[in-house]
């Protein structure tokens, strides 16, 4: 027996949550007014290891609101991330 799912429903689910921001977003993204390593960003979140905030900094980079300061480049021990000019988090 095999059992395909439906992937639509998923998806439309995934664009709605896309538009709104999670709490931690809007957090790192205040963090990122500078540049900042991702171990920089976790510290100040008082998180003791960047796979606490790892998700969200990966989800505002697809979403555009988040940039690398070497793109070219993103697994880079030099990699620092900041906010872009568009955002007005509070």
């Amino acid at each position: 027996m095999v059992l395909f799912r439906s992937s639509y429903n998923k998806n439309t689910q995934d664009d709605t949550q896309d538009k709104a921001l999670t709490d931690k977003e809007k957090q790192i993204l205040r963090i990122c007014k500078e540049k900042r390593s991702k171990q920089e960003i976790a510290t100040l979140m008082g998180y003791r290891t960047i796979k606490s905030i790892k998700p969200e900094v990966d989800s505002l980079l697809n979403k555009g609101k988040l940039k690398m300061s070497i793109p070219d480049k993103p697994k880079s021990k030099n990699q620092k991330y900041i906010a872009t000019r568009d955002e007005n988090i509070h």
